[in-house]
Parts: structure tokens; sequence; C-alpha cells
């Protein structure tokens, strides 16, 4: 192989990668989007997207469920098909999350630890 082979072999893949570089960077911008949409979501049902009210956990959760669901090891890698196969399931649990709360909101949440103390003994 010469070295004008060589040149162009290298050339050509640099091409490639960049191409492979350019995909990925749309993958990353519709992920994004979908995020800032669940993130508005959460907002309203938990009031905000923090530790504090749950709804990072909330959505921690939810991440994880759909990136094991394609198999991938984040959710950034999901090009806009998967997104958009993604969205009824996403949009249903959102949904469940809103009406289930709603519905308990009077409910006063229990600690382990005065569960623990409120138990009958056996």
């Amino acid at each position: 192989m010469t070295d004008k082979e060589r040149i162009e072999a290298l050339e050509k893949q640099v091409s490639e990668l960049k191409e492979s570089l350019k995909a990925s960077g749309k993958q990353i911008i519709e992920w994004r989007n979908m995020s800032a949409y669940i993130n508005q979501e959460i907002e309203e049902i938990f009031g905000d997207v923090t530790c504090l009210s749950g709804g990072s956990v909330f959505k921690t959760s939810l991440t994880t469920i759909v990136g094991k669901c394609f198999r991938k090891n984040t959710v950034m890698a999901m090009n806009k098909d998967e997104i958009a196969e993604a969205k009824p399931f996403i949009d249903y649990i959102l949904d469940f999350a809103r009406t289930t709360r709603k519905k308990y909101e009077n409910e006063q949440a229990i600690s382990g630890y005065e569960r623990k103390n409120n138990q009958a003994s056996f």
C-alpha cells in the first residue's frame, strides 16, 4: 500500500467518523427534547424535579426502564425512531403518576421507622 493509498483510506475513515459523530449529536438533541418534556411533566406532578419531591427519583426510574427496554446503556444513545416508540409508554407512566398522586393526595406518608414502631408484635 502506497502512502497515497493510505492517505486516501485515512481521509475516508475520517469522513465516516465525522458523519457518525453528527448522527450521534442528533440523537443527543432528540433525547434532550424528550428530557425537557419529561421535566415539565414531572414539575406539574411533583412540584419540581429535585430529590426532595421525589421527582428526580421518578425520572431516573423512568429513563432507566426505557433505556433497558431498548438495550441501551443510556437513553442518550436512543435514535429518533426509538424515542417516538417509547413516547406512548412515557406518557402512560406520567399520566398514571398524575392521576394516582391526585387520588391519594390527602394520604400522609409513613416512614419506615414509624411503620416499624406501630406494627403489632407476633
